[in-house]
C-alpha cells in the first residue's frame, strides 16, 4: 500500500484504514467567543488526534491588546481596545504533526 511505513503497518494493519496512528492533528476549536472591553476574557483551544504534548503559537496577526495566549492554548486577559482582530494559530504535537486555523475575536464596548 503506497504511503505506508513499516511502523504504520505494525501499528495498524491495512484492513484498518482509519488508524489513529496515521490521523492528522487537527485544531478542534471551531471559533473563539467575542469579548467586552475591560471585562476578563478566557478561552481555550483544543486539538483532536493528539500524539504526546501539543503546543500552540500565533503565526499571523495579533490578539486583541490585553490578551495573551500560552503555549498550551489558553487565551486570557482584559481587552484594552475595541475592534475586530484576525489571527492564525498553529498547533503542533510531539510527533511533528501540525495544523493551522484562522480565528477572529471582536471586542465590543459594553452598553
Amino acid at each position: 500500500m503506497a504511503g505506508r511505513s513499516v511502523l504504520t503497518d505494525r501499528l495498524c494493519p491495512p484492513s484498518f484504514p482509519s488508524c489513529p496512528h496515521t490521523s492528522s492533528l487537527s485544531i478542534a476549536t471551531p471559533y473563539l467567543p467575542d469579548g467586552l472591553l475591560e471585562v476578563s476574557y478566557y478561552a481555550e483551544l483544543s486539538c483532536e488526534n493528539i500524539r504526546g504534548d501539543v503546543t500552540y503559537r500565533l503565526v499571523r496577526g495579533s490578539l486583541p491588546t490585553g490578551l495573551t495566549m500560552t503555549a498550551r492554548g489558553l487565551i486570557n486577559g482584559r481587552p484594552e481596545k475595541t475592534g475586530r482582530h484576525q489571527f492564525d494559530v498553529e498547533a503542533g504535537d510531539t510527533m511533528g504533526r501540525k495544523d493551522k486555523r484562522s480565528f477572529t475575536i471582536t471586542i465590543w464596548e459594553e452598553v
